[in-house]
């Protein structure tokens, strides 16, 4: 949860669908809540076969045009990340609303 401008949004993976690849933001006028109006942020490109992402995360005290959001990746196949390394690394992406 993080407050932007006047409110506060919470930033998660659309958790109606199982290992979902959407980002989404709920608003909220408290911080305690309650959290509503789901908003699609973003929709990690990597999700696909093998490969999976997670743990999107406001980061609300790193500079940026909106708030800087991220999210991890990884594979259900530890083999692949020794094929290809940056697999498993986070990604940054920064999130505006308005």
């Amino acid at each position: 949860m993080s407050r932007v401008g006047s409110g506060y949004v919470l930033i998660t993976h659309d958790t109606t669908e199982a290992l979902s690849a959407n980002i989404v933001a709920y608003s909220s006028c408290s911080p305690s809540g309650p959290f509503t109006g789901k908003q699609h942020v973003y929709t990690t490109p990597e999700t696909s076969g093998n490969i999976f992402t997670y743990n999107a995360h406001a980061h609300p005290d790193v500079a940026g045009d909106g708030l800087v959001v991220s999210y991890n990746v990884n594979s259900f196949v530890n083999t692949d990340h020794y094929r290809d390394v940056s697999i498993y690394r986070p990604r940054f992406l920064d999130v505006t609303f308005g």
